[in-house]
């Protein structure tokens, strides 16, 4: 790991000069806007490498780290809510349109019709975190009340990163990247739209708490709310048990969490979504993604095996390499390979490069669908490489003599996903 550690660090200054022009490349030229966005950048990093080098920063986080924390999180939500409010006061965003018609179709008393399918929205996700929301949207029916949950809900997910990650660090470097959760490209661009996606980092958060501690009941929590928010989050849930069996936790661990995890996710894809479509034996998203191999999650995996080819064209483009290069520049590149946790944003990864392939439609040099977009398309992998990073550079220092060591690890990781910023929250954009 130290050789690891030291490539990465290296290739972060390096990236910020050169690497970048890769992606932009790839999704179609340079912005017009980008010389004034990195001169803009660039004052951010080297203020933000200013403060967090001063010595008096981390004595203040130590001496008050729960105001800080407090703090924090409040002007997180703050500055993330009116983002999101002023780019999208007219629900003009595409997830937004549709669910802010959705629940006024609630107000109807239908149930969450989509406005351009002309059915249920459990016909196409299983979301039953709608229920819960809509007391919310009827006291205030605006979409403006949507944002505002679900930035409520990815602000709670950042004391939820602190307590997973004060068990990995000091607390005031914990404090620090509990920020930096969420500053993740895909996280930052949530706060643009709205999905019950937003929900999924506060979820694994607490699930990864849950394992750390060995606590069923952090770990339930967090997958009560994965099961009501969206089925394909279940994904990732099954590979906490590849993360128990890598670091050999009690058999429990090894086999509960993906038993439950993908026996959920075959009843609601192969039965509860169809039902409300009424289209028996298919799940209509997963025949729309993935008709090239199959029309059900079975099918699909069973295309996979069979034609393996397809599967490596659609994998090996450059848009993906882009995609990937995009997602780990938060977690210094390599860090995150370090760890378990990992594999928790793998699936969705995987679904993110391989859905809505078609070698007569999506040539090798043009992104794919999926990919094109960060949001909540990417909101699991984004905390798993950032869960990841942090797990794999911990470091709790004992005294004071290694406090400074501890400290600039988080400062490089702070800095590294603030540097992020350098990519549009929306590629499709260029």
């Amino acid at each position: 790991m130290g050789l690891l550690k030291k490539v990465s660090v290296a290739l972060l200054p390096a990236f910020l000069f050169s690497g970048f022009y890769f992606v932009f490349a790839v999704r179609g030229g340079m912005p017009r806007y980008l010389p004034k966005h990195l001169l803009w950048l660039f004052s951010l990093l080297v203020t933000a490498a200013l403060v967090t080098g001063h010595p008096g920063l981390r004595r203040i986080l130590s001496r008050r780290s729960r105001e800080v924390l407090v703090l924090l999180t409040l002007s997180y939500f703050a500055a993330a809510f009116g983002f999101g409010h002023l780019a999208n006061a007219d629900a003009h965003a595409p997830e937004l349109y549709n669910f802010h018609r959705e629940f006024l179709s609630a107000t109807q008393g239908r149930l969450f019709i989509h406005p351009s399918e002309h059915r249920p929205e459990f016909a196409i996700h299983f979301s039953p975190i709608f229920f819960l929301l809509y007391p919310f949207f009827k006291w205030v029916p605006s979409p403006v009340t949507l944002l505002f949950l679900g930035s409520v809900a990815l602000s709670a997910a950042i004391p939820a990163a602190f307590r997973v990650l004060r068990g990995w660090w000091n607390e005031p470097e914990a404090i620090l990247l509990s920020t930096g959760a969420g500053l993740m490209p895909a996280i930052l661009s949530l706060h643009m739209d709205f999905s019950p996606v937003r929900f999924a980092p506060l979820a694994f958060w607490l699930m990864i708490e849950g394992m750390e501690r060995r606590r069923w009941s952090l770990w339930w929590c967090g997958f009560l709310i994965v099961l009501v928010s969206k089925e394909t989050l279940l994904l990732g849930v099954v590979f906490f048990s590849v993360v128990a069996w890598i670091r050999r936790m009690p058999t429990i661990w090894i086999i509960l969490p993906g038993t439950v995890g993908l026996t959920t996710f075959l009843i609601i894809n192969q039965f509860l979504i169809p039902a409300f479509a009424g289209t028996p034996g298919q799940t209509s998203t997963i025949a729309a993604q993935f008709g090239y191999w199959g029309r059900t999650a079975p099918q699909v995996l069973i295309g996979f095996l069979k034609d393996p080819v397809s599967v490596g064209k659609a994998l090996f483009r450059l848009n993906n390499a882009a995609y990937l290069l995009k997602m780990f520049h938060g977690g210094l590149f390599l860090a995150p390979l370090g760890s378990p946790y990992l594999f928790l944003g793998l699936p969705e990864a995987l679904v993110n490069m391989l859905a809505g392939y078609h070698p007569g439609l999506i040539p090798i040099d043009r992104p794919g669908p999926w990919t094109s977009l960060l949001g909540h398309y990417s909101a699991v992998f984004s905390t798993a490489v950032w869960a990841s990073a942090c797990h794999a550079l911990r470091f709790r220092a004992e005294d004071s003599e290694t406090e400074f060591t501890g400290w600039q690890r988080a400062r490089w990781l702070f800095l590294a996903v603030l540097s992020t910023m350098i990519y549009p929250s929306n590629a499709e954009t260029l």
